[in-house]
């Protein structure tokens, strides 16, 4: 159960760093047509914040946002199942 433990984390830990490497590149290349394979993770989780939370003054919080989701369900599911381990 250790193991499971483990691959959450590092799962967490991985999307989260390709966020904020989606953030910034964003901001380095912020024209650029093709963003890529980042852009392909990770659009499809950012796309349902986007609607519900639209850009203030032209800021995007969508990627802070699934941050803080990515913490919590981590959070959340370490507490859960570690619970299980001895």
């Amino acid at each position: 159960m250790k193991i499971v433990l483990t691959v959450i984390n590092i799962a967490g830990q991985l999307l989260a760093l390709l966020v904020v490497l989606y953030v910034v590149i964003q901001m380095i290349f912020p024209n650029a047509g093709g963003r890529g394979i980042l852009a392909r993770i990770l659009d499809p989780l950012l796309n349902p914040i986007r609607k519900i939370v639209k850009p203030f003054k032209g800021f995007d919080f969508s990627p802070l946002i699934l941050l803080v989701l990515i913490l919590i369900v981590e959070i959340l599911l370490t507490a859960i199942l570690g619970n299980f381990v001895e």
